[in-house]
């Protein structure tokens, strides 16, 4: 078995597993089994069906393609908040790519703080 690809992270040289690595899949593997929506909201996602790969996209084209399949879903919202909860950082999820859901957890964590203040 090879050994998984690791990639240095932004915060002082951290490891993590790169996309593509049969370790990372498992943990993504993993994480969707435990955090996923409700068997009844799955079912009417514009999602159910298409080829999982389509959510982990390598390049700007695929990237559109699967916001495209979000855009207009019923569920869109309860995906998001799912994402947004699991804190996955790989999948466009809930219309949204990784980098947009770490910026909307940024502005949210700023309004809860000026609310609390």
């Amino acid at each position: 078995m090879a050994e998984p690809r690791l990639t240095t992270g932004a915060i002082r040289g951290t490891k993590h597993l790169a996309a593509g690595s049969s370790d990372w899949r498992a943990r993504q593997a993993e994480r969707s089994r435990l955090g996923r929506l409700s068997p009844a909201i799955e079912q009417n996602a514009s999602c159910a069906g298409k080829d999982p790969e389509l959510f982990f996209p390598k390049n700007a084209n695929e990237m559109e393609l699967a916001k495209q399949i979000c855009r207009g879903c019923p569920v869109v919202r309860e995906c998001l908040v799912q994402a947004l909860r699991l804190g996955d950082k790989y999948a466009v999820l809930g219309g949204t790519t990784p980098e947009e859901r770490a910026a909307l957890k940024r502005r949210l964590a700023r309004k809860h703080r000026a609310v609390a203040a």
